[in-house]
């Protein structure tokens, strides 16, 4: 589950659904293209990174990519946009070099970098994000609807070449992350139809202005060569290769052997296969939180769990460090509420929620609950039993069983039903017809929680499914969404925190954890949050390598010069 961007009257809207899900298996025609960046005779030894992706690319495309791991990756290798993040969230310039914000937050003007040039040497300018934005905007767009829902309001206009202006029908703070966005070649791609993205021979040779140009695509691997012309600088690394493989295992095996130099481990790796590489002593292993939370989301027309005095003992009741460490293996990172950890709106205090039964116990009974000779919780005679809806994938089935463990040592009955999530959405969370949901929620590249807690949003047009209302929740929000002060956004969401804590609309469980093992030679990977996957090449031009790698890494006859 993820945002969706604002809607068309004022306070309404979400934003896209970021969450990252795997395509099935398309197998590219490769496309060699000639290299102008080759070392030649007498030259340094290339230096080439080499790493495993488990998935294959469908479609290298920025405004196509979000529901495919493995194109996600290639993007953020290949095109740039007006903005990009940093490690912790923060807004970064990239092809504007500036911005201004009208002071009613509905104007921003981009001031873009002059000099920048497309990978085939033509020039960027400001024609090249009208085009692109166009292209959102179109109603025959192919790819996330809520993307066209969101730009279609966006006005844009280019005064010169260097200057694009947007006009947001209402003020949205978050508006910044999103021109994150890559940006499209106007001059190779003008005339084309937004209906006509998908089937573009471009998808399979882009050229963007990214630190990298994609040299050959197929379902084995993807090559990419330098750009000596990036505008953030030139990257120290030669070469950059991902190489494909349909499963976990195929990818191991090649890290083992030498084959590749580096692998992103998802919250899903057997804690034994994490082991292996932990002690193969080549690689480093750096640990990040996804910005996506799994949380249980209660429905507060529930006669049962409209007391908050019962949400509060639930949440008690759960000890999410054994759910991350015993269950999950150390693969995620507990939390109780829906602000990221490790980004900027977080704050610099971190917090472990604590189980506490006893508390739980005084709660329950300040709600009218007594506990008989059997353990069970009874209101009235009536035993405490609550029904747990979540999706029918392994990962959250397990979370699910161990939820109704706690909660039915501490004399809390619960009742599993699993749904597949297409089902889960239309057919419970959107009627809300459901006491507790068991599910995961994308924020997208901005922390922002208003698409979700803000009563504005709730169904059938929003996805505050758990039907929160809570005034000062909804000026707080509000105003953290009109105010483009990061430090006043910070004071607003550490408030929310506070607010949702008190009130517990959901029982906010864990943050994924990933772990990127990259060989020690690689220098200047630096990870924060991550957004999504692809995060873990935010600074990628930055990275170093010794080049005297093992012989399976160095120039084999054939492989593109």
């Amino acid at each position: 589950m993820a945002a969706s961007p604002p809607g068309s009257r004022s306070g309404r809207g979400q934003w896209p659904l970021l969450l990252a899900l795997l395509g099935g298996v398309v197998a590219f025609v490769a496309i060699w293209a000639l290299n102008p960046f080759a070392r030649g005779n007498g030259q340094p030894e290339m230096v080439r990174y080499v790493e495993a992706v488990v998935g294959v690319p469908r479609a290298v495309n920025p405004l196509l990519s979000s529901l495919n791991e493995a194109d996600r990756d290639l993007t953020a290798l290949v095109f740039s946009g007006l903005t990009r993040l940093g490690s912790n969230g923060d807004v970064l310039p990239d092809l504007a070099q500036s911005w201004e914000i009208s002071p009613d937050g509905l104007t921003y003007t981009f001031h873009l970098r002059p000099g920048v040039l497309w990978h085939d040497g033509n020039p960027f300018t400001s024609r090249d994000v009208l085009f692109t934005y166009s292209l959102l905007a179109d109603p025959q767009f192919p790819g996330e609807p809520s993307l066209t829902e969101f730009w279609s309001q966006v006005k844009c206009e280019a005064p010169d070449e260097l200057t694009v202006r947007c006009q947001l029908p209402e003020p949205f703070a978050p508006f910044l992350a999103y021109a994150s966005i890559g940006i499209l070649p106007s001059h190779m791609l003008q005339g084309t139809r937004a209906a006509e993205l998908s089937g573009l021979p471009f998808n399979n040779s882009p050229i963007g202005t990214g630190p990298f140009r994609l040299l050959q695509v197929d379902s084995r691997r993807a090559l990419l060569a330098r750009n000596p012309n990036y505008h953030l600088g030139p990257p120290h690394i030669d070469q950059v290769e991902l190489r494909f493989f349909p499963d976990l295992h195929g990818a191991l095996t090649a890290l083992h052997r030498g084959e590749v130099q580096g692998i992103l481990l998802g919250p899903l790796t057997p804690q034994e296969d994490l082991q292996s590489v932990a002690t193969d002593g080549q690689f480093k292993l750096l640990n990040a939180p996804r910005t996506t939370y799994t949380a249980i989301f209660f429905n507060l027309d529930s006669p049962t769990l409209s007391d908050v005095k019962v949400r509060q003992a639930i949440s008690l009741l759960i000890d999410r460090k054994v759910i991350t460490d015993d269950l999950l293996g150390g693969r995620a990172v507990p939390a109780d509420t829906p602000i990221p950890p490790r980004t900027w709106a977080s704050g610099p205090e971190t917090r472990t929620p604590q189980a506490d039964p006893r508390r739980a116990q005084e709660l329950l009974e300040q709600a009218g609950f007594q506990r008989g000779a059997d353990g069970l919780w009874r209101r009235n005679a009536r035993p405490l039993v609550l029904p747990l809806l979540t999706y029918d994938d392994p990962m959250h089935m397990a979370v699910a069983r161990e939820v109704a463990r706690q909660l039915g040592n501490q004399g809390v009955m619960v009742e599993l039903q699993f749904v597949s999530p297409q089902s889960m959405l239309q057919d419970y969370l959107a009627p809300r017809r459901f006491e507790m949901a068991l599910f995961s929620f994308d924020p997208g590249p901005d922390p922002d929680p208003y698409p979700v807690w803000h009563s504005s949003q709730r169904p059938p047009e929003g996805r505050n499914f758990s039907n929160y209302l809570d005034p000062e929740v909804d000026r707080v929000l509000q105003d953290a969404r009109r105010t483009a002060d990061r430090s006043q956004r910070q004071t607003l969401y550490a408030r929310f925190q506070e607010l949702f804590r008190q009130d517990v609309p959901a029982m906010v469980l864990f943050y994924p954890q990933y772990t990127y093992a990259v060989d020690e030679r690689v220098k200047g990977v630096d990870l924060g949050a991550l957004f999504d996957p692809a995060s873990r090449f935010a600074f990628v031009w930055q990275w170093e390598m010794d080049p005297k790698g093992p012989p399976s890494l160095k120039r084999r006859p054939g492989d593109a010069s």
